[in-house]
Formats: C-alpha cells, structure tokens, sequence
C-alpha cells in the first residue's frame, strides 16, 4: 500500500513538473512572438523576469530603438500577413499607443519617461517607469509649482483661504 501512495505521488509530481514546463514554454513562446511586433513599434526587449508560478507570469523591460511610428502601430492592429495578432498581442500594442499618447501629460508634469515593462496575464498590463525631468531642489520646487489637477484638489474646485 505505501509502495502505492508512492507511486501515485511520483507521478502526479512529474505531471505538474510537466505541466510547469509547458506552462514555460508557452509563455516564451508568447514573448518570442511578441518580439518582431515590439521592433516594428519601435521597442525591443532589454530583458524578461519570468516568474514560476501557477500560472507563471513574465515581466518584459523594453527599450525605445526607433521613433514610435504610430501608423505602424495602428497597422499592426489590423494586419492579416504573415497572421492576425492575438487578442494579448492586440492588446499589448493598444497599450503602447496609450503611452505614446501619455508621453505629452508626463512631460507636462515634469517627468520623463525611463522605461517601460509589460506584465503578461489574461489581460497584459503595461507598467511606466518614470524619472524626475529635474532630480534636483529647485526641480521638485518648480514641479511642484506647475499648476493642474491632482487627485484630491482639481483645478474646478476653489483653494480653501484661511
């Protein structure tokens, strides 16, 4: 009987072991085909933290080689040749003509845009690293003086006078 349980219980460890390598594998193989769309964005991948897990998850650090070229993004989304891009790979690009788009608010705020990473899941996510545009104290001054909304006070609402 106990030669049984240990039979069984090697078994299923080799199926999840199994299982954790396709689970691997298809995701590599989904960045790898993420890869030529990434360059015809203007992007390529500096490196990818891959995280074991059930289900596992990748973190993709991209770097800006080429000028976004924003119809080739909006091409990207409708191509039929050499195959239609999947619903992750559709949504990864929609992300980055947001932060494309985003690029002007974040200057106007005094911040520049350092990096950018995609985080793979059901729904891809796409994380903004940014960097003061002036690190230093009379940066923070006047980043702090630029007038427009914040979270709590939109320019709508009148300053409280004490």
């Amino acid at each position: 009987m106990l030669a049984g349980m240990k039979a069984k219980a090697a078994a299923v460890g080799a199926k999840a072991k199994g299982g954790k390598d396709d689970a691997i594998a298809k995701m590599l193989q989904w960045i790898n085909e993420l890869r030529p769309i990434l360059r015809a964005a203007g992007y390529a991948i500096h490196e990818v933290n891959l995280t074991v897990g059930i289900p596992p998850h990748a973190h993709l650090h991209l770097e800006n080689i080429a000028p976004v070229d924003m119809a080739a993004l909006d091409a990207l989304l409708v191509r039929t040749e050499p195959k239609p891009l999947t619903n992750s790979q559709k949504a990864v690009v929609k992300l980055l003509k947001k932060v494309n788009s985003l690029e002007e608010t974040i200057a106007r705020k005094k911040w520049r845009l350092s990096g950018i990473g995609i985080h793979s899941g059901i729904i891809p996510a796409v994380e903004l690293c940014l960097v003061p545009e002036d690190p230093t104290p009379n940066g923070d001054a006047e980043a702090a003086a630029t007038p427009g909304d914040t979270p709590d006070e939109p320019d709508s609402v009148p300053a409280v006078e004490e």
